[in-house]
């Protein structure tokens, strides 16, 4: 994990990023980043529009590809300033930002504080 970069630049679309898990402490993920602060990203059928436009994934991986899922249809959804929306690469069996829910009010939680990126992943095998 590459911790330089973000003193440098924000966290962009695409970037892997690890961060503390929003839902299960002492939990540390490694997610896609899909949208940043100021876009608005829509889910329908699988596929991922960032502000309108359909975005190329040839990363993402389906393995139930032919079953819509819970968070396969999502939004439209403006993400915040100071925010990202992440989403694993395997994403039939991932949990993220489509799925994460605060364990004591129910509430959806969508987006990924910047702040609370620990770094860059810039190798994965």
């Amino acid at each position: 994990m590459e911790k330089i970069t973000y003193h440098v630049r924000k966290p962009k679309q695409k970037d892997i990023v690890a961060f503390p898990s929003p839902v299960l402490s002492h939990h540390n993920l490694v997610k896609r980043i899909i949208a940043t602060g100021g876009d608005t990203m829509q889910i329908r059928n699988k596929d991922i529009f960032i502000n309108g436009l359909r975005l190329a994934e040839p990363y993402a991986y389906h393995s139930r590809d032919t079953i819509l899922l819970v968070g396969d249809n999502l939004g439209p959804l403006k993400v915040p300033e100071g925010t990202v929306f992440v989403m694993g690469d395997n994403r039939d069996e991932s949990e993220d930002s489509r799925d994460w829910k605060d364990s004591t009010t129910g509430e959806r939680i969508y987006f990924v504080p910047t702040s609370r990126i620990l770094g860059k992943i810039i190798l994965l095998y």
